[in-house]
């Protein structure tokens, strides 16, 4: 936001301050304009040097070449620079600089196109540790409201929340960039890309081809970043911008900066990640789409949805898990939660070829209990999987499982201890298992952990069977050798 404040103090003030200094029949007092606009673009105190800067009336352009700027700052120095700065400005934008002119034909409300397009080529910046270098920045499509012009042709300097808010943006965009932040790492992309500014809102975000680089060689990349409808409300914008003026902040300035983003809506309705390929022990994890939507504030709804998350063998066998006959496994997963002090989890988790679960509850937060929950599990090849992993002897393997599924039900009452007798035969012949608690009724998560602990398992969960085809013995035959 900051960056894009700059990009349009520049290009507003080299196309307006020159006309309203000598109109268009005075081109060196445009051009003159333009050089002490970007004297004065970080501040009125930096240090500037700009090159040649040109006018030309045919194709309604003001060019100025090698701009560097500095100024001092309490934290640190800041510093831009661009090899080129080219801003073509809009026609309608003469008519209502002229002050006799533009007030006959606009209201203060109305909005102006200002230019159509303005780039900073072999842009640089720093600020302390971070710095910036982009091959181009570019904004198209700008437009302001007639009383943001006015003041600005009188020498006002509205407020930063005028400014956001009197300013639309068809698009902005930055080409080539890299952020170095020491010690942390660089940030690279092919290009970045705002679209729909309208004051402090915008309708999409693109960065493409992004990675991430720590020093110490570790890499994060992305295919594509982006974000769907962003909005962030002045009236939160205009509280931050207070504390930003000194004030300290204080609980109850966190609490009101909350309550106008709980009025608002959400900040972002979707962000979504594609071709994502992350550092793990002993490989990379690569995820297909990994997506997050925020639904509504209040009350609070999101959702998380993600696809083809590939784990390779070797890093699994990194926690001593060893999948026999597979290179590594394959997760998709869906995730809708609502509420928050009481929140109903609903979602589905998929190992391709291994299992598929489905699951819904309701949390509350207060008392810590769960209520209403009902589990789906799909046995594809998940026990004998997790069998192998103690013995290849498939009968061996399912007493000791049945064993234990026995166990569980030791301390229910007779008439539970079929739950666990379910539960053998799932064993038995994997297939299909469904396990519900009782309906309406709140269990805290204390005396799950304590029944469990206990031996009753059944006095908690009811349970459902359909058996597979394949009794367990088969289904570890059956995995590759």
């Amino acid at each position: 936001m900051k960056k894009t404040g700059i990009v349009l103090a520049i290009v507003f003030a080299l196309l307006l301050a020159g006309l309203a200094a000598g109109g268009f029949v005075l081109k060196k007092n445009i051009e003159q304009s333009a050089r002490e606009i970007l004297r004065t673009a970080i501040g009125p105190d930096a240090e500037t040097a700009v090159g040649d800067v040109s006018f030309s009336f045919l194709d309604r352009t003001v060019t100025a070449k090698d701009w560097r700027s500095r100024k001092e700052l309490p934290g640190a120095p800041v510093s831009m620079q661009a090899s080129e700065v080219k801003a073509v400005f809009a026609p309608r934008v003469a008519l209502a600089s002229i002050p006799s002119l533009g007030s006959l034909l606009f209201k203060d409300a109305d909005v102006v196109p200002v230019f159509d397009r303005v780039a900073f080529y072999g842009f640089k910046s720093a600020s302390g540790p971070v710095t910036y270098e982009a091959e181009a920045v570019q904004a198209e499509g700008v437009r302001m409201t007639f009383d943001l012009i006015k003041k600005r042709l009188a020498g006002i300097e509205p407020s930063p929340l005028e400014n956001v808010e009197g300013t639309w943006t068809e698009q902005f965009s930055v080409r080539r960039v890299r952020i170095v932040a020491e010690p942390e790492g660089t940030l690279s992309a092919r290009e970045v890309k705002l679209t729909g500014i309208n004051g402090v809102a915008a309708e999409r975000f693109v960065m493409d081809s992004a990675e991430f680089a720590t020093n110490d060689g570790t890499l994060v990349n992305c295919r594509q970043l982006s974000a769907e409808k962003l909005a962030f409300p002045a009236s939160a914008y205009r509280k931050i911008q207070e504390l930003g003026d000194g004030k300290d902040a204080n609980l109850a300035d966190l609490l009101g900066i909350l309550a106008e983003f709980k009025k608002s809506g959400p900040f972002v309705s979707q962000v979504k990640l594609d071709g994502i390929r992350m550092p793990a022990d002993a490989g990379y994890l690569d995820a297909d789409e990994l997506v997050f939507g925020w639904k509504s504030v209040d009350p609070l709804s999101v959702d998380m949805h993600l696809r083809g998350l590939k784990i390779p063998a070797k890093v699994l066998e990194k926690s001593d898990l060893k999948l026999r006959g597979l290179d590594g496994v394959e997760i998709d997963a869906d995730l809708d939660s609502t509420g928050l002090a009481t929140s109903r989890h609903k979602g589905f988790l998929r190992i391709r070829n291994i299992f598929e679960l489905q699951f819904d509850g309701t949390y509350i937060a207060p008392s810590s209990a769960v209520k209403d929950v009902h589990l789906q599990l799909k046995d594809y090849a998940l026990l004998a999987q997790a069998a192998v992993n103690f013995t290849p002897d498939g009968m061996a393997a399912a007493m000791m499982l049945k064993a234990g599924a026995q166990a569980l039900c030791l301390g229910d009452p007779d008439e539970r201890k079929s739950q666990c007798a379910k539960l053998a035969q799932f064993i038995d012949a994997p297939g299909t298992i469904v396990v519900d608690t009782p309906k309406g009724l709140a269990i805290p998560t204390d005396k799950i952990v304590e029944d469990l602990t206990h031996g009753r398992f059944g006095s908690l969960f009811t349970l459902t069977v359909q058996p597979g085809g394949r009794t367990l013995d088969q289904l570890i035959r059956e995995l590759p050798r």
